[in-house]
């Protein structure tokens, strides 16, 4: 689930013309057939519809008044299922006064009406959902890529980039082939054991149950809590992380981690408010399950590939005791064995099996439901581009994904990044993150923590 927001200098952007745009850009494009597809009865194949069009997917909408009335609508958006007669997804077209939707901060909103030839004095938000069955993110990435005007232009640079690779594969000698591909026997072989080894103590070990994974049993059920923050720059990031010797994965698994174990803090106190500063002492925290989806394509859809889901996934466990940098070392040593197991495409072959229609859906659960077990956050890496995309001439301001978990995970964060900046997003269980500001607020107090340990541990710095 996301939503591009899209900054139009006085030109509004109505359903019509985006219908139009996605007609003329995506669903010209074989590879994006299934927009066009309905799943069949079994749910096993798509069969694509004759003569269709987006117009009958894209709506107007209202324009939200305030930011809270923007949250209502991407919840309920998540909430609702999609007919059974349409395509598995859907969009809304709104335009009003800018700022009025909070979709952007305030300084960013100042800035837009001071600056250009023309201030800016509206906005066009459009909320686009999609069901995970059409595809996963990276896919909805390249629908975003190819409605832009800088479309032929990424691409381009996907091309590029493969043919820099052929290129430095075709330059390697004999021997160094030949010792490549023992090495990726030998890495594969170690990295099965390893990873038959991980997935055993995953779902055989005991684990602390968290209290998050505690919910009541049936009730009426509570919409979902999204929110959505600006963290820091690209750069500012990618230097940190040099620094520190880590990646940014590691560097926010550490600090949603941390997060997560200041809510269930809250949760096991009986209705004691979660309170203080990242580095407080708590009782004994239990280690934190994360798990995280990795695109089996590196994070593009390569040219030829049609819309679809490559996405498998691994599940780690992070220790949250101690201070912020213990835990980082925690998610940097978990994530660094995973890396070393096939753990992606081992979880992606195994959910291509179970989920096939010859399996029965209870067993299918079952076995899915042990590469999380214990879980209770899902931590998603979304590179977007590092400059700001164009619609029909209007400028993409800012780009917000929303990551469905996977059953029986309560809580996924989406760190992403477009046009130079760094983001965060949560989709949650209602009971589970009642207030999603607070909760990413956490988040970025453990990033600041860690950089606060990490410089007063630098040498000549002061005590």
């Amino acid at each position: 689930h996301g939503y591009p927001y899209i900054y139009d200098n006085n030109k509004p952007l109505d359903s019509h013309s985006f219908a139009k745009l996605f007609d003329d850009r995506v669903l010209t494009d074989k590879r994006f057939d299934r927009f066009a597809s309905n799943l069949n009865t079994n749910a096993t194949h798509f069969t694509t519809q004759t003569d269709f069009s987006s117009k009958n997917n894209i709506a107007a909408s209202f324009h939200p008044t305030c930011k809270d009335e923007t949250k209502s609508i991407l919840a309920n958006m998540m909430m609702r299922p999609f007919p059974d007669s349409s395509p598995l997804w859907s969009s809304t077209v709104s335009t009003g006064p800018l700022s009025t939707s909070g979709t952007l901060p305030p300084s960013t909103c100042r800035s837009l009406r001071g600056g250009g030839a023309v201030p800016a004095s509206d906005e066009t938000v459009v909320f686009f959902r999609a069901s995970h069955a059409l595809g996963d993110g990276v896919s909805m990435g390249a629908v975003l890529a190819r409605l832009s005007d800088e479309g032929e232009e990424l691409e381009e640079k996907v091309r590029e980039e493969l043919d820099r690779r052929r290129r430095k594969r075709k330059k390697r000698t004999l021997a160094s082939a030949v010792t490549g591909g023992l090495g990726f026997l030998y890495r594969l072989f170690f990295g099965l054991v390893r990873l038959i080894r991980h997935q055993l103590s995953l779902s055989l070990l005991p684990f602390p149950r968290s209290p998050l994974l505690l919910l009541p049993p049936g009730g009426p059920a509570r919409p979902r809590t999204v929110a959505w923050t600006d963290v820091m720059s690209v750069e500012d990031a990618t230097t940190l992380t040099r620094a520190m010797g880590c990646t940014i994965n590691d560097l926010f698994v550490a600090a949603v981690a941390r997060a997560v174990s200041r809510l269930e803090a809250g949760s096991s106190s009986a209705g004691a408010a979660v309170g203080g500063g990242p580095t407080r002492s708590r009782p004994e925290p239990r280690p934190v399950r994360v798990v995280m989806p990795v695109h089996l394509y590196g994070g593009y859809l390569l040219p030829g590939q049609s819309l679809g889901n490559r996405i498998g996934g691994v599940c780690v466990s992070v220790s949250t005791s101690g201070t912020a940098k213990d835990a980082l070392r925690s998610a940097k040593d978990a994530l660094g064995v995973a890396k070393e197991t096939p753990a992606p495409a081992a979880s992606y072959c195994v959910a291509k099996v179970v989920s096939s229609p010859f399996v029965p859906k209870a067993v299918a659960a079952a076995l899915l439901s042990l590469g999380t077990k214990g879980a209770t956050v899902a931590v998603s890496n979304v590179r977007g581009p590092s400059f700001h995309l164009h619609v029909a001439g209007r400028r993409v301001e800012s780009v917000r994904g929303f990551v469905p978990p996977p059953p029986g995970v309560p809580v996924g964060v989406v760190v992403g990044s477009y046009a130079g900046r760094l983001g965060l997003t949560v989709n949650a269980d209602g009971r589970v993150v009642e207030d999603g500001e607070r909760f990413l607020g956490w988040v970025v107090e453990e990033v600041r923590a860690l950089q606060q340990e990490y410089n007063a541990g630098r040498p000549g710095s002061e005590d």
